[in-house]
């Protein structure tokens, strides 16, 4: 079993090469870069920038650590020579660049571990690019709409009975973006009800939202090991 990853920065080793190796992929796909950071002039990125290249290095090497861990005869060298994990933590780099948010890297997190071990929530590789990317255009709000929907699973609910951010226009703005991509839907006008009565609503809104097979299979792609770190889990702390 290869040894863990330090913290950054530390003397290279085999799991840090993993994480070092997906980062200069991931930034030689922003337009413009590669070639000069290539170059070694990485000083010239911003202070932001800087911090969150290094912020999101350590989060990859937690992943990789996570996954040699728990998983029998795993090191950091398979993996990374694993082409669906190699090309979905250089996806993974790319977005959390783009975003400080710690929802959106707590998901990435999450959702790598999952291609890692390729277990019962990995999603195949198509799937898996559209989730990714999903993680990329939704919001914290978003996420948590959405898990609040999958919170009561299993049935359809009005948006005030769910939504984290209100009644009204807001929380119909976020919802029709969730709807756009199959992850939740309004209830059909005609509902037939397990006892054998039939519903009729006087439009599919009246009729509530819930989160779809496909919303509930998202939400465990972008759960796992690293949800004890979000605010709203039993025992964490917030951030």
């Amino acid at each position: 079993m290869s040894e863990r990853v330090p913290d950054f920065p530390v003397p290279e080793t085999g799991a840090r090469d993993v994480a070092e190796v997906v980062l200069a992929g991931a930034v030689n796909l922003i337009p413009g870069a590669g070639g000069w950071l290539a170059a070694g002039t990485q000083k010239l990125f911003a202070q932001q920038e800087q911090a969150r290249l290094t912020a999101y290095l350590n989060d990859l090497a937690a992943v990789v650590n996570e996954l040699v861990n728990t998983t029998e005869g795993l090191t950091a060298e398979n993996l990374v020579a694993t082409t669906e994990f190699y090309d979905a933590a250089v996806e993974s780099v790319r977005i959390a660049l783009s975003s400080a948010s710690h929802e959106k890297h707590r998901a990435l997190r999450n959702a790598l571990y999952h291609v890692g071990a390729a277990g019962e929530h990995d999603a195949d590789a198509d799937l898996r690019s559209v989730f990714l990317r999903c993680i990329d255009e939704l919001t914290d709000t978003h996420i948590k709409l959405l898990r609040g929907f999958g919170e009561v699973r299993g049935d359809y609910f009005q948006l005030e009975q769910v939504a984290p951010v209100g009644s009204g226009a807001d929380a119909r703005i976020f919802a029709a973006d969730l709807q756009a991509r199959g992850l939740i839907e309004e209830r059909p006008v005609f509902t037939q009800h397990p006892g054998g009565g039939m519903a009729i609503y006087a439009s599919a809104i009246q009729g509530g939202m819930g989160i779809t097979a496909l919303g509930s299979r998202f939400l465990e792609f972008v759960s796992g090991p690293f949800d004890a770190e979000r605010p709203d889990t039993p025992g964490a702390q917030a951030e």
